[in-house]
Formats: structure tokens, sequence, C-alpha cells
């Protein structure tokens, strides 16, 4: 869709006959102060064609607010062409009514060809299938509008994938994997159910065979299982009276396994025990073995520890003599500086006023040539005055043959009226109202028809005429318009010509400035030169240097002493452990011999207590293939009884079963072939659920779009960082438990490193937000099936420098053949000059106003 025209009655801010024509620029500029209604133009736009504009929701309520206050009506016209084809859409409000809405095709002769429907919601539908975009792709593609440029990148990456996917579309498939979710529960339940019938029938039959037989074999089982159970009970008593008697050596077994392991403990503790001892016992016999070093490495120790003392001292004192030696340096170097940048300041200032000076010569030239031009515009006013009164001419003129031919047309009616009577059979004449005979009546008829002719010839020739008025008209009409802009330009001329006056004016005190800081600049070039300057500082820091001269501290001697210190710092430690070890080690001799004797007694108690432990295992040896046996023969009763429970039971069920087993046969048949088809119908819903999922399709789709939206991007990003940026966009993250996490991250890689997309600055991030805005409006067109011929930028460029917004006009400049228009909105005033063709939007109490230049 490419725009050809605009038309605005009362929208917004805009007053009556308002309109913008597109065919005469590729690129430009929208330029105005804040407020004056600049992004207005493009609400006009989305309204007329979607119904749709900012504060709308999306079913277009509140479109009344868009109505100009103190009209009750508001009217967009929007003329655009798709391919070779031109098309308008013409929309109207009246304040608390609903809207009137017109879609025509423009033929090769400028008339309109009607593709109104007969509701607006169908006519609609019919523009959006003929644009084929919607108002949110239009919004995501083509439209960058007010503080959006960041609305993909700004976002959580979590977030940011959910944006993707909905520029994508994949929503729809959302919207499909609950359908079949719901479908695959219901299919669910229905076999959960079938499956709980199935095991209930299936356990009413599963002993069809035997149940007969079992009913015949039940009594006599029962019989027998009775006298079996008789005869295990006696047996079952017997076992019991021998394990009694057992019990008892069992308990004293225990007891006497009780004593061993707590003596077998008690030996182990004194031996680690006595094993510690004697380990701390030969530390210290090594350090005793060693006291003679240790006494001679403590008198070294003593006596570098006094020569270190003394060092310290002094090396305080050299510290202090250094730090005041830094300051006063420092200080000298900062009135250097200073005088330095002073010096700077005033040729700064001396080369402006240079440059000024330069500018007034260059104005001078200027205005003498604007005075030259003044005459040009003398006999404008005249000319406007007479093209008004010929277009009056023209225009009266027009009225006259359209009248002529509206009359000529009624006249060719009437005669065929008369020629349509006058052929049926008895016809009369309608002068004398005699009846007609043949030759009268053919005679009559061909007159009729001569004089029809003679008024289409007239209505032919007028018609021609009207065409040539209107061209006429129309190119008086483009002459008015051109000396209008000149008198605008006139206008300008003067304002020009007062202000070159005033600043010429200002000569004369820039020539005495640019004397007056020559002569500074002279006189403080020499002080640095003779470096005549901070002489107090310069003595205090000689004074400085003699003192430490005078110290005579060595630093390589200091270093030296404190090496010495630390190596011989252990013995000091080393003698303490002397003296303590002379002491100590009596005391762990005397603890030795007593744990020995310990160890001794307990060893003999334990040999005593096994000897008992052993006597009685074997009075006990058969007690657990006893325990065994009574725990068979108790099992061995417990099954006999369950049988002979099972037997009686079974008795009085099974004539039942047999009557219900046929009928129950023949529900499963029935409830298998359900759960067959309805087990399918599930495995299909299943595999369409996890199609329609996030993991599915949509990651299918998101993961080969990524890389065709990296490529647009880059591509883009490189050309506005002069090849110092590109991003990657990574759509899975590996979380610390190991698991997959579905994002959307950012990653920009530039001559510091990769960074993530959140630490870059607002000039950067724009940067980054421009080419991923252009490079999403490229893919989601093509998408759409859609090439992308407009681009709309609405105030980006705030957040730019000087060097940021140049780049920025020179990827347009880069990009504007792949676009039929590119449109840029924007209140700063320096933009002008970029661009070749510049609308200034103004606003006055009258309204907003549309001004090409």
């Amino acid at each position: 869709m490419i725009p050809l025209n605009l038309k605005l009655k009362n929208f917004m801010s805009y007053s009556d006959n308002e309109s913008l024509d597109f065919t005469k620029f590729h690129v430009a500029a929208i330029v105005g102060e804040n407020g004056n209604g600049k992004s207005s133009l493009w609400d006009a736009i989305t309204w007329c064609i979607w119904g749709r504009a900012r504060g709308l929701d999306a079913a277009g309520r509140g479109a009344d607010d868009l109505i100009r206050i103190g009209a009750d009506e508001m009217e967009v016209e929007f003329t655009f062409r798709i391919e070779n084809t031109k098309y308008r859409i013409l929309r109207k409000k009246k304040r608390n009514s609903s809207s009137i809405l017109e879609f025509n095709i423009i033929t090769n002769d400028e008339t309109f060809k009607s593709l109104t429907q007969e509701k607006i919601i169908d006519t609609e539908k019919k523009i959006k299938n003929t644009i084929m975009l919607d108002y949110d792709t239009f919004i995501a593609s083509s439209f960058m509008p007010q503080n959006k440029d960041g609305f993909f990148s700004e976002v959580e990456p979590t977030k940011r994938k959910e944006i993707f996917s909905e520029i994508l579309g994949l929503d729809i498939y959302n919207k499909l994997q609950i359908k079949a979710r719901e479908k695959r529960i219901e299919y669910e339940q229905k076999l959960v159910i079938i499956d709980e019938q199935l095991k209930m029938y299936s356990r009413d039959i599963e002993d069809k065979k035997d149940i007969i037989k079992r009913k015949e074999e039940n009594e006599e089982l029962s019989f027998k299982k009775q006298l079996i159970l008789n005869e295990l009970n006696k047996r079952l008593e017997v076992l019991l009276e021998k394990k009694k008697e057992m019990d008892e050596v069992i308990l004293k077994i225990k007891e006497f396994y009780d004593r061993i392991e707590r003596d077998k403990k008690i030996i182990s503790e004194y031996k680690e025990m006595l094993l510690d001892i004697e380990n701390k016992r030969k530390e210290l016999k090594d350090i005793l073995n060693n006291e003679d070093n240790i006494i001679k490495g403590f008198n070294n120790f003593m006596e570098i520890q006094n020569k270190l003392k003394n060092l310290d001292g002094k090396y305080i004192y050299f510290n202090e003599l250094e730090k005041s030696k830094t300051e006063i340096q420092n200080k000298i170097n900062s009135i250097k500086k200073e005088k330095e940048m002073e010096l700077k300041n005033l040729i700064s200032r001396y080369n402006e006023y240079l440059e000024e000076l330069d500018k007034l010569n260059n104005h001078e030239i200027e205005l003498k040539e604007l005075i030259k031009k003044m005459p040009d515009f003398d006999n404008l006013e005249n000319q406007f005055k007479q093209i008004d009164e010929k277009i009056i001419v023209l225009n009266t003129k027009l009225v006259e043959n359209t009248t002529i031919i509206s009359t000529y047309n009624k006249k060719i009616k009437e005669l065929n009226e008369n020629y349509n009577k006058i052929l049926n059979t008895g016809a009369i004449c309608p002068t004398c109202h005699t009846a007609l005979n043949a030759e009268k009546k053919e005679l009559l008829l061909n007159g009729f028809k001569e004089e029809e002719k003679d008024y289409k010839i007239q209505i032919f020739t007028k018609k021609k005429e009207n065409e040539k008025l209107v061209r006429e008209i129309n190119m008086l009409k483009n002459n008015k318009d051109n000396i209008n802009n000149l008198l605008l330009q006139k206008n300008e001329f003067l304002v020009r010509i007062n202000t070159l006056k005033n600043k010429l004016s200002e000569r004369e005190f820039k020539i005495n400035k640019i004397k007056e800081l020559r002569e500074r600049i002279e006189k403080l070039n020499d002080i640095i030169n003779t470096e005549n300057y901070a002489i107090n500082e310069k003595e205090e820091l000689s004074l400085i240097q003699t003192e430490i001269t005078k110290l005579n501290f060595s630093f390589e001697n200091y270093k030296l002493v404190k090496l010495k210190y630390d190596k011989y710092k252990k013995y000091e430690k080393l003698m303490e452990q002397l003296n303590i070890s002379k002491q100590t080690i009596v005391t762990y001799d005397k603890t030795c011999e007593t744990y020995i004797k310990n160890i001794k007694i307990y060893e003999e108690n334990l040999e005593k207590d096994k000897k008992t432990m052993e006597f009685l295992k074997k009075q006990s040896k058969d007690y657990d293939m006893l325990i065994e046996d009574i725990n068979k023969l108790k099992i061995e009763i417990k099954n006999e009884n369950k049988d002979f429970l099972n037997i009686n039971i079974n008795l009085s069920t099974l004539t039942e079963k047999i009557n219900n087993i046929n009928t129950i046969e023949d529900k499963i048949n029935l409830l298998k072939k359900d759960r067959e088809k309805n087990a399918m119908e599930r495995h299909y819903y299943e595999i369409l659920e996890y199609s329609f999922g996030k993991k599915g399709i949509q990651a299918l789709i998101i993961e080969n779009a990524i890389p065709e939206l990296e490529d647009i991007a880059n591509n883009i990003l490189s050309k506005l960082s002069d090849g110092k940026m590109y991003l990657n966009l990574i759509t899975q993250k590996i979380n610390k438990n190991g698991s997959v996490l579905e994002t959307l991250n950012i990653e920009i890689s530039d001559d510091v490193g990769t960074r993530k997309y959140e630490l870059f600055s607002g000039g950067e991030a724009f940067r980054i937000n421009f080419a991923l805005r252009i490079a999403l409006s490229k893919f989601l067109s093509k998408r759409a099936g859609v090439k992308l011929q407009t681009l709309i930028i609405d105030e980006g460029f705030g957040s730019q420098d000087k060097i940021g917004r140049q780049n920025i006009i020179d990827v347009l400049n880069l990009i504007k053949d792949e676009f039929e228009l590119i449109v840029v909105i924007s209140h700063l005033e320096d933009f002008k000059d970029s661009f070749p063709y510049i609308i200034n939007i103004t606003k006055d109490e009258n309204g907003s106003h549309i001004n090409c230049l």
C-alpha cells in the first residue's frame, strides 16, 4: 500500500480542507512543535482504513474524541495505490452516531467504481482483504509510533518471545492446542469410564471355566481342610512349649553379649588414648632433642627485632617526607595545567571570534544577494488577484454548460417517450392529435431521430468544452499555489534581511575582542615557556629533598631486615614450646603406665565372658530352627484357614455368577470396540496437542524465523554503528538445574566484547531498537505476503547525539530505494537540512495546518 493523498476535515486539531499530497516526495520529514498534530496525520490514516487510532480500543470505541473541539462532524479521505491500481476510502463520523464508510476503485478516467458493501463491517473486511494488512500488522511493520521503537527489545526476554510469537501470529496455535487438549481430556475420561467397566466385568467372569466344577468340589474340600487344621494346631502347641524353655537361655546369651561388646569398646578406647599419648610424647622428645638450635635461633631473633624497631622510626619519617614531596609536586603540576587550560580557553575563544567574523562577512554577501532579489516579488499580488478573477469566470461558464447539458438530456428523454408512443399501432400525432398513417409515422420518427442526434452532438461538444475548462481551472489553481508560495518566500526574505542587518552591527565589537585576546595569549604563553610560576612551591620542594638525603634511609636494607625478622620469628614460638615440653613429658609417662594396666584387666575379663557365652550357645543351637518351624507352621495354618473360609464363601456366590456370565460377556465385547475407537481418537489429539504447543510447530516456526530476522537486523545495525556492532538472538537458556528455559535474549557484540542488550546506553539502545524494528517490519510484511513499501518513523531520534542522528539519516538514504515512501516525524529543527522535502505542521487559533516546503 502506497499513500497518494490525504484529506482531513475537523479531525483532531485539523480544521477544514487540510490535505497532504504524498506523490510529491519519496523521502520527507514532517516537522513542527510538539502538540501541533504531526502524529495525528497517521491517526487519520489508520482511522480511515480500520476505524482505529491512538486512544481507541480494539473495536474503535471512543471515536467521538477524535472530532475537533467545536465541530459536530469529522471526515477523512485517503487515496492509495496497490501495484497499478488506485483506491479511495472515505470515512465520516458525526457525534453520537455511527460512521459512514465508502470504498472505491479509481478507474483510468479518474471515476469511482464502488466496492462498498451493505454493512460497514463487511466493507472493512473488504478493505482488509484488499490491503492484506490489519491494523496491528500495519503498526508492527510500516509504522514506528512515538516512544514505541523499543516495544520489542526493552521488555523481559520471556515477554520478548511472547511478543515475537504474537507478531508471527502463533496465538492461533495456542487456541488449537487448547481445543486439542480439551478433546484429548474428553476421550481420556471416556477411556477411564470404559476401563473401570471392563475391570468390573472381567472380575465377574474370570472363573467361568472352573466355577461349576468348584461348586461340586467345595463341600469335599471344606471337610478335608477341617481335618488338616486340627492336626496342625496340635503340632503348634508342642513347638510353642519347647520355645518357652529355650527363650530363657537366649536372654542369658544376650546379657553376656552386651558385656563382651562393652569390654571391647572400653579396651579400644584405652588403646586409642594410649596411642595418642605416645604420639604426643614423640613430638615432645623431638622438640627436646633440638634444644640447642632453638636457643640459638631465639637469640638471633631478639637481636634482629631490636634492629627492626630502630629502622621502623626512620621508615615512618621517610614516608612522611615522600608524601609531602608528592603533594607539592602535584600542586606545581596543577598550577601548570591551570595556566595551560587558561591558554587553551583563550585560544578557543580567539578562534570562535575569528569564525564569527568570517560568518559576518558571509552574511554581508548574503544580504546583498537578497536585496537584489526583492524587486522580483513586486507584481505577485496583482497576478494572484487576476488569476482569482479568471477562475470565477471559468467556473461560471462551467456551471452554464452543465445546465445546458442537463436541459438537453431532458429533451432527449421527451423525444424518446414520444418516439415509443408513435411506434404503437394507431398512434396519434402529438401536434394535431389526428391518427397517423404509415408514411407520416415514418416521417415523424425520422424527425425525432435527427433531433435527438443534434442534441447529443451539442451535449458532446459542451462536455468537451467543460473538460477544457476544468483543465484551465486546475492549471490556474496550480499557478495560484505557486504565487502563494513565492509570497511566503518574500516574507521569509524580509525577515532574513532584518536578521542579517542586526548581526552585522556586531562586527566592530568582535574585532576589538580579537585584538584583546591575542595580547592575553602572548603574555600567558611567555609565562608557561619560561616556567615562571609556582615559585614558593618549588623552593619548598628543594628543602624536602635535602631532608630526605640527610636522613640516609635505605628502603632495600629495611626490606632485608624485615625478611630476616620473618625468617627467625618462628623461634619465638619454638622457645615457648621447649619450656612447656620439659614439664609435660613427665605427666605423659605416668599416664601411659596407667592405661597399659587397665587394658590388661579388661582383656582378662573379656576372655572369661566369651567362654561362658559359647557354653550357652551350644545349649540354644537349635533355637533358630525351632523358630523357623513355628513360623512355617503358623503360615501353613493361616493359609489353610484362609482356604477354608474362601471355599465356604464361594459356595454362596458361584450359582449367581453362572447366571450373569453370558450377559456380562456381551457387554464386554461392546465396550472393547468402543474403547478401541476412543483410544485412537485420544492418540490423534495427543499428537495435535504437542504439535500445536510451544515446543512443537511454534518452536519450529520461531527457530526458522530467527536467522532471517538476525540477518536483516545485523545488516541495518552494521550501517548504524559503522560496522562496530552486531546482535545475536538466543531462544533457549540452560537453568542451574539443567532444565531448558524458553526465552529470547539479545546479545550485542562490539569492540568491547559481547554484552546483554540491557547494558547499553540510551543512544546505543536506540540504534539496536531501530535495527530490530526495521527488521521486524520487513520480516512481518514478508510473512503477510505484502511488500513493505511504506516506512513511517514517529519521534525516533530524540535519544541520539548528532553523529547518531546522522548515521540514521545515512541508513535511511541507503535503504530508501527499498521503499516507495519514507516519512520521518520529528520536532528537532536541525533535521530540516537533512531531507529533500519538508512538511511543516503549524498550529494557530484556527487549528493545525499542513505546509509543504
